[in-house]
């Protein structure tokens, strides 16, 4: 009971901060874009560059900021009563259309597979499994290479569902392999490909996956690709 009481402060220490770090941030972030916008200075004026690299420093920390809030929601227990069925294909229609423009902007392709003509539901609750979702896909197109495929579908076990997330991305070296769920944790590949990121997003799908007594797994080969497996138990009655 102790631990449980000193994790739950620790929760909402962080749901704490993290909110009060956010609304300043942003602030101070959308004077920056004004700044940049507004402010008469030459694109290539020192005040200009420089400018531009807070931006930058302050949309990274405002990410690292969202990351701990959704974190901290994840120990701060909601009551299972506020869980409902939740229809998991127009979550991840919902989403494809979202990373449209990433997508585009890379010239790769989401291929959903003809099983998501068909939707499964889930008990659970259903913002956590909408971030998770969006996290798998988001890593997929961040570690993508340009005019990739990614294929994006779910298929059904007894009484599991179980979703895959396939690219054709940088794939995970085999030393690193036991370490991705781990928090603040990003493969030495993925560091030198790009600089931004928290490493807390596969965390985070962990342990939401955790959350709904379900399985996560992958399967990956570095240069060729990596395919992430979430096994749900479905609502038979749906």
């Amino acid at each position: 009971k102790k631990e449980e009481e000193r994790r739950a402060f620790k929760a909402e220490l962080v749901l704490l901060a993290s909110h009060e770090i956010r609304s300043p941030l942003n602030g101070v972030i959308w004077s920056l874009e004004d700044l940049i916008k507004n402010g008469n200075l030459e694109k290539d004026q020192q005040g200009f560059k420089t400018l531009q690299l807070i931006k930058e420093s302050c949309d990274y920390l405002l990410v690292t900021v969202n990351s701990l809030l959704n974190l901290s929601l994840l120990d701060n227990k909601i009551a299972k009563k506020s869980w409902k069925n939740v229809e998991l294909v127009s979550i991840i229609n919902d989403l494809v259309k979202k990373f449209k423009l990433n997508t585009l902007e890379k010239d790769i392709t989401l291929d959903l597979d003809s099983s998501l003509l068909k939707v499964v539901y889930v008990f659970g609750d259903e913002d956590k499994l909408k971030r998770m979702f969006a996290n798998l896909i988001s890593n997929a197109i961040k570690h993508s290479k340009e005019k990739s495929t990614i294929q994006v579908g779910y298929k059904i076990e007894g009484e599991y569902c179980i979703f895959w997330v396939k690219d054709t991305g940088i794939g995970i070296p085999v030393s690193e392999k036991n370490k991705i769920f781990s928090g603040f944790y990003r493969a030495n590949n993925a560091r030198e490909k790009t600089e931004s990121g928290t490493g807390l997003g596969l965390y985070y799908v962990a342990e939401v996956v955790k959350l709904h007594k379900g399985e996560i797994s992958f399967d990956s080969k570095e240069n060729i690709g990596t395919t992430f497996f979430v096994k749900l138990k479905k609502v038979i009655n749906n």
